[in-house]
């Protein structure tokens, strides 16, 4: 009986160890968002941040240069700033780097065709 009690707490205790060793990797980021406004100033989170120190900026938040880095920028931005930021992050390691731009949604006025004949 002592044996069987003595099996399951180490069972127990090994099953407790390991979910928290996995749970512990699901709270590491999975994406930095960093932001480039129209004013040309650049923000880790709301953290306003020069270009020379946008890697020191992010590994102080924790995010490792194996993680990917999401940067928002303005419709309109020039090549030139997005090879900037690029060879910023690369020097440090980061390799993983994707732009995007806010997303627009549109909207029209007026009758869908295709709904014509079910509003008379």
């Amino acid at each position: 009986m002592r044996k069987h009690i003595l099996t399951v707490s180490i069972l127990l205790g090994a099953t407790i160890a390991l979910s928290g060793c996995a749970s512990a990797q699901v709270l590491r980021p999975v994406s930095a968002h960093v932001r480039l406004a129209d004013n040309g100033r650049l923000y880790v989170g709301k953290t306003e941040t020069p270009i020379r120190k946008l890697a020191d900026q992010l590994k102080k938040e924790g995010i490792s240069p194996k993680t990917q880095v999401t940067i928002e920028i303005p419709p309109n931005t020039p090549p030139q700033a997005l090879t900037a930021i690029s060879r910023a992050l690369a020097s440090n390691g980061y390799r993983r780097i994707l732009f995007s731009k806010p997303r627009k949604a549109s909207v029209e006025k007026g009758q869908d065709p295709l709904l014509k004949g079910f509003h008379k």
